[in-house]
C-alpha cells in the first residue's frame, strides 16, 4: 500500500500483552458502535461525534475521547468491546467535542498530538484552562510511526487546514484513514481561522491525500459517515469550486457580508448541514481566510462576561454589541455554536443550553441551531426539549439526517 507522505521522523514500537479479539458489542443509548475494520469500531457519541477504537492483542488505542460528560459511557462502549484497557489515545485536533473526555483516560494511557493542538486544548478566549489531566504527554510537529495490534500507523500533518494542530492518522495494513474534522461527511468544512485553520490548507490536503491514497481505503470523517475515495473526490471538488466562487466574487469587488447574505454559494446549499456551517457561513469562513483573517469573534467579549457574571449577564452583552457594533464582531451562526460546544465537553451543560439558546434566538431559521440546542438537552437528559428541539430542525430541514437519527433514538428509548 502507498505511503501517504514521503517521510515519517519518529517511530515508537508499543508491545503489550496479548488480548482476544471482541465480536461486535451492543449499541448502548449514547454511544453507537459501527464496525470500520478488522478489530476497528466507529464509536459515535450522542449521535454525533465520531471516536475510533483499535482493539487487538497489545490491547486497545483509541482516536480523539468525545466529550468531558460522556466519557463514562464512552469507557462502557470500550469496555463491550472485551479487549481490555485504553492503551494508547490519540487527539486528532483540539477541539472540545474531541478531547473532553482526556482526563478520563489520561492516568492509563499516553495522550498523542501535534504540538500545535496541545498548546490550543489548555484555554478557549475567556474561559478558564481545561484540567491539565488530560493535555497529550506526547507531541509531534511532522510525523510519527506507531507500531501497535500487529498494525502500521502513521500519525502526520499536511498543514494547517481545520486547525493548524491537525493531524490524519493511518491504519496501513487495515486501509483506513481517520481525519477528525479535517472531514466532515456530506457538509461544508470548516476552516476554523481563530485556531489557525486555513480554507486553501484544507484543499491542499484533500488534494495530497487524493494523489497518494490507494482507491480502497475508507476515510472515517469527524462527523457524520465514513467516505469513500470516490466520495472524498466529489468533497474536494465542491471545495474547489466554492473557493474558486467566491474568490472571483471578491476579485470583482464584492464585500464578504455581501457574499453571503445575497448567496453566491447558494447552487451548493444541500452541502449545508448540521455538522459543518452553513452556506452564508462557509462563504464568510472563504472569504476571510483568502483576505487573510477574520474580525474578531463575539466569544471574546461574552466568554469574559460569562466567568465573570454568568450567563444571563453574556446573552445580555451578545444582544447589546449585535445591535449597536453589527461589523464589530463576527456574529455567524457558527460562534455561539463553536462555543455551545466548547461549554458542553467541559460539563457546563446549563451554560451551553443557554448559548445554544441564545443561537436559536438569533437564528431562528437556522436548523442547526436548534439541532444543537437539541444535543445540549440531549446531554442535559431533558428528552423532552431535545424532541421539540429536535422536531423544529426537521421541520426547517428534512434532510437533517442528525436529527431524524436523534428523534428516532428517543421514540425507541419510550418503548
Amino acid at each position: 500500500m502507498p505511503r501517504l507522505v514521503p517521510a515519517l521522523a519518529v517511530a515508537c514500537a508499543v508491545a503489550f500483552a496479548p488480548l482476544a479479539r471482541a465480536e461486535q458489542p451492543a449499541t448502548s443509548p449514547d454511544i453507537k458502535v459501527t464496525p470500520v475494520a478488522e478489530g476497528m469500531w466507529r464509536l459515535t457519541i450522542l449521535a454525533n461525534v465520531n471516536v475510533v477504537a483499535f482493539v487487538g492483542p497489545d490491547g486497545v488505542l483509541l482516536v480523539d475521547t468525545g466529550y468531558t460528560n460522556t466519557a463514562p459511557a464512552l469507557s462502557a462502549a470500550i469496555a463491550a468491546l472485551g479487549a481490555g484497557d485504553v492503551r494508547l489515545v490519540i487527539n486528532t485536533h483540539s477541539h472540545a467535542d474531541h478531547v473532553g473526555g482526556n482526563a478520563a483516560f489520561a492516568q492509563r494511557a499516553p495522550i498523542i498530538s501535534h504540538s500545535k493542538a496541545r498548546e490550543r486544548m489548555a484555554s478557549y478566549y475567556a474561559l478558564p484552562s481545561t484540567d491539565v489531566a488530560g493535555l497529550p504527554s506526547v507531541t509531534f510537529t511532522d510525523g510519527l510511526t506507531l507500531h501497535f495490534n500487529d498494525e502500521i500507523i502513521r500519525l502526520f500533518t499536511l498543514g494547517p487546514s481545520h486547525t493548524d494542530g491537525d493531524i490524519i492518522v493511518h491504519f496501513t495494513r487495515a486501509g483506513v484513514v481517520v481525519m477528525g474534522d479535517v472531514l466532515l461527511a456530506d457538509t461544508f468544512p470548516n476552516a476554523d481561522l481563530r485556531r489557525g485553520g486555513q480554507v486553501n490548507g484544507l484543499e491542499r490536503t484533500f488534494a495530497t491525500l487524493l494523489d497518494t491514497v490507494p482507491k480502497e481505503v475508507k476515510f472515517v470523517a469527524g462527523h457524520g459517515r465514513d467516505l469513500t475515495v470516490d466520495e472524498l473526490r466529489t468533497y474536494h471538488e465542491m471545495i474547489v469550486a466554492t473557493i474558486g466562487e467566491v474568490r472571483n466574487a471578491m476579485a470583482a469587488g464584492n464585500k464578504a457580508e455581501a457574499l453571503a447574505s445575497e448567496g453566491v454559494l447558494k447552487p451548493w446549499d444541500r452541502w449545508s448541514g448540521p455538522r459543518g456551517l452553513s452556506t452564508s457561513d462557509w462563504t464568510l469562513n472563504v472569504a476571510q481566510s483568502l483576505t487573510g483573517g477574520p474580525v474578531p469573534s463575539i466569544c471574546a467579549p461574552i466568554t469574559e462576561t460569562l466567568v465573570r457574571d454568568g450567563a444571563r449577564a453574556a446573552a445580555a452583552l451578545y444582544r447589546t454589541l449585535r445591535r449597536e457594533q453589527p461589523l464589530g464582531y463576527d456574529f455567524g451562526e457558527g460562534q455561539l455554536n463553536a462555543l455551545g460546544y466548547e461549554l458542553l465537553q467541559r460539563g457546563r451543560v446549563d451554560d451551553a443550553i443557554a448559548i445554544f439558546a441564545l443561537n436559536v434566538e438569533a437564528y431562528p431559521e437556522a436548523f442547526n441551531t436548534h439541532d444543537s440546542l437539541g444535543e445540549a438537552y440531549l446531554a442535559a437528559g431533558n428528552r423532552d426539549r431535545a424532541t421539540a428541539s429536535y422536531k423544529r430542525s426537521l421541520e426547517l430541514n428534512p434532510a437533517n439526517s442528525n436529527a431524524a437519527e436523534a428523534l428516532q433514538r428517543l421514540v425507541a428509548e419510550r418503548k
